[in-house]
């Protein structure tokens, strides 16, 4: 029988500490994208007022310009939904690691209660012996 769990405990922390790294890194790759949707957005605005103020000369190109926008625009849509399901899955991920993690933790806190429990009782059986002896000796 194993004397305890810690490195099963060491384990399964270092694994929800790689799950929540991976997890951090889909996050972050989640800001660029909404970060790069919002330079993108600014940037059509920004054409369209200059299409505007020179119909002749940049407002011909503005139309090319838009449909290249616009399938930029569900490009990002897109990644940013297999991003955002990435993390789900990445979540669930690591609540499933730290589960597994809370299990070893819970048996060991038993198993060190236990342990406790039994020196105490040792220790007052023989805190008891002793103190009979001293009293049969006074006797």
């Amino acid at each position: 029988m194993i004397k305890g769990f810690h490195t099963l405990i060491r384990l399964h922390q270092w694994r929800v500490d790689e799950k929540r790294r991976a997890l951090g890194s889909l996050l972050g790759k989640a800001r660029d994208l909404e970060n790069a949707a919002a330079k993108h957005e600014e940037s059509v605005t920004n054409e369209r007022l200059v299409a505007a103020s020179d119909p002749a000369g940049a407002g011909r190109y503005y139309g090319a310009y838009a449909a290249a926008a616009v399938d930029k625009r569900y490009a990002l849509a897109t990644e940013r939904a297999e991003v955002e399901l990435e993390i789900l899955k990445a979540q669930d991920q690591v609540r499933e690691e730290f589960r597994g993690l809370k299990v070893f933790e819970l048996s060991q806190e038993a198993r060190d209660r236990e342990e406790e429990a039994e020196l105490a009782k040792d220790e007052q059986a023989t805190l008891d012996e002793i103190g009979l002896e001293n009293y049969r000796r006074h006797k």
